[in-house]
């Protein structure tokens, strides 16, 4: 009897030893949302000067890339939004297609122009969310969330005075099943984050567990069309994955939403031309819930994310019970986090504010700027360093 009793109090201190580090991981991170409410947090800005544009002209703007060389950055926006976001689960139908818009903030005045899609088949079922740019090609690639399915598209920019994109392939895969963000390692390889396993427009009551349980089932997944035959790669698996961006040529940086941090990979490309692989290195955790990452051309991540997740779910409550007549400014706000970390600490650049839901910061280093875009909200942020 008394081996029995050792016995059984030596397995519940060994599952105690294993679930601590869980359950003390999940105790930090509902910690984060009482520590975050709106009210407690301060409001700091790093610029010397900032300015909210465009108001009465985008919205819902997810995911930004820069090209410095020109002075343009490339929004990613979607004003349906507000009924249309499979990723949060509103399901209503869309008013209106989404868009890709040329933000020219190198010169003066600044101009904000619509992109069209040339050779798109189905422009009104357009719903773009994470973007990359690959300068060297001229291209652009979007996660489209179409009504039929999510799928990556590849649009050519070639004509750097066009109003419009140019449409060159769509691609579509098993392994493509809830993409998020992208990133270009060449003219013909991406790697995608899906941010579930269980796709909310499928599975919503599993999708929500997996996120709220942080599950570490979400993917990362390589994408390599440089041959005839498209071919894709799982590489990592991790809870809810949001952006991705290459830090260097060796070191891959993956934003973790669920649980807030963001992840470090040493990239291994083999000689042989066979898939990457991933070596996890280090994790930092973050104070807010990251979102999308980008880096730039000093080194600098910077990361952008959401410091108070419930004003998020209460923003998406309120687009699913209210109708398209009524004023959006009417929208629960949530306040915005913006930091950046240059390998040894972080500094944060944008807390609260009046601008909210930030999703991305990009950084043009010549010429000061910061670009923050916002998932809910009107206009995009200017900083000006």
């Amino acid at each position: 009897m008394a081996v029995d009793r050792r016995l059984g109090a030596g397995l519940a201190i060994l599952a105690f030893s294993f679930a601590f580090p869980y359950v003390y991981d999940r105790y930090q991170g509902f910690k984060l949302i009482l520590d975050n409410a709106p009210e407690k947090l301060p409001n700091i800005s790093a610029f010397a000067s900032a300015e909210i544009k465009f108001r009465d002209e985008v919205k819902n703007c997810e995911d930004a890339v820069m090209d410095e060389s020109r002075g343009i950055a490339f929004l990613s926006c979607d004003s349906s939004r507000d009924h249309w976001d499979v990723i949060m689960g509103t399901s209503i139908d869309p008013a209106e297609s989404g868009a890709i818009y040329k933000f020219d903030y190198a010169s003066t005045p600044n101009t904000l122009v619509r992109l069209s899609l040339s050779n798109f088949p189905r422009p009104a079922d357009f719903h773009p969310l994470g973007i990359s740019y690959h300068s060297q090609s001229n291209t652009l690639f979007v996660v489209n969330h179409r009504s039929s399915g999510p799928a990556i598209e590849l649009f050519s920019y070639a004509d750097h005075d066009s109003t419009a994109l140019y449409h060159i392939r769509t691609l579509t895969h098993p392994l493509i099943h809830a993409p998020n963000a992208v990133t270009a390692l060449s003219a013909t390889s991406l790697l995608i984050t899906n941010d579930h396993f269980f796709s909310i427009r499928a599975w919503p009551f599993l999708s929500r567990l997996e996120a709220y349980l942080a599950v570490p089932i979400g993917s990362v997944v390589h994408v390599d069309f440089s041959a005839p035959d498209v071919h894709m790669t799982q590489l990592a698996r991790l809870p809810l994955p949001n952006g991705i961006a290459m830090v260097n040529a060796t070191t891959l940086a993956i934003a973790s939403t669920s649980r807030p941090g963001v992840y470090f990979y040493d990239v291994h490309r083999p000689t042989d031309g066979g898939s990457i692989k991933l070596e996890l290195k280090r994790v930092i955790k973050t104070r807010f819930a990251p979102d999308n990452l980008r880096v730039d051309s000093q080194g600098r991540l910077l990361v952008a994310g959401h410091p108070h997740p419930p004003s998020i779910e209460a923003a998406i409550q309120w687009s699913k019970r209210g109708d398209r007549s009524r004023d959006a400014e009417a929208r629960p706000r949530s306040p915005s986090w913006v930091a950046e970390w240059d390998g040894r600490r972080a500094r944060d650049l944008y807390v609260g504010g009046e601008y909210g839901f930030s999703s991305t910061a990009v950084r043009d280093v010549g010429r000061g700027i910061v670009i923050v875009v916002g998932l809910f909200e009107r206009g995009i942020l200017v900083g000006r360093e």
